[in-house]
């Protein structure tokens, strides 16, 4: 399995000891593409993977997938450059010959039946800089766990994406201003 080093997925998956099936990454090749899946309960992510010709995704609870610890990727991306390997072959085995239980125990998520790219109906898009979101985030005064209110401006009942967004922190009533970018 390829995966960009430039993507953490460790990082959106939960440390919570006590949910197990997602405090790990997901490997699943059942749709049209094979794709790595993490989620914490509040964020979700999904990026695609290329699965090598030996990669086996048949041995877990449901066919096509597997879980894998969160502790891999990191490993994997070790000292390697452009994407990181893994062997998937009744385990994950890096490179360098370490190798990583798969999770037999617990069936992950319909993640699917959340990720809007596969739901149906209208939707608009906006594109914007996470890091300047964070930025702004961390200058407005919101604390780790704390939400905030983003706010779009409509044009004839659709989002309007060439005007800027207002963060709000309702925690402490400071807002911000985010300007958002053109994708070419």
């Amino acid at each position: 399995m390829k995966i960009p080093t430039n993507c953490k997925l460790e990082k959106v998956a939960t440390k919570d000891k006590s949910r197990p099936n997602i405090n790990g990454i997901c490997i699943d090749g059942t749709g049209d593409a094979p794709v790595a899946v993490a989620t914490n309960g509040r964020i979700l992510a999904v990026v695609p993977i290329e699965l090598g010709a030996d990669d086996d995704l048949t041995g877990d609870l449901e066919p096509g997938v597997r879980l894998l610890p969160a502790a891999v990727l990191p490993a994997a991306r070790k000292g390697c450059r452009g994407d990181a390997v893994i062997r998937l072959n009744g385990g994950a085995e890096l490179i360098d010959g370490t190798s990583f239980p798969t999770q037999r125990e617990d069936r992950y998520p319909n993640w699917r039946a959340v990720d809007r790219q596969h739901q149906e109906g209208e939707r608009g898009i906006l594109s914007f800089s996470p890091h300047l979101l964070l930025a702004l985030a961390e200058g407005i005064g919101i604390e780790k766990g704390n939400g905030v209110e983003v706010e779009v401006a409509l044009e004839g009942g659709a989002i309007d994406a060439s005007r800027p967004l207002i963060v709000r922190n309702k925690a402490n009533g400071a807002h911000g201003v985010l300007m958002p970018i053109r994708q070419s």
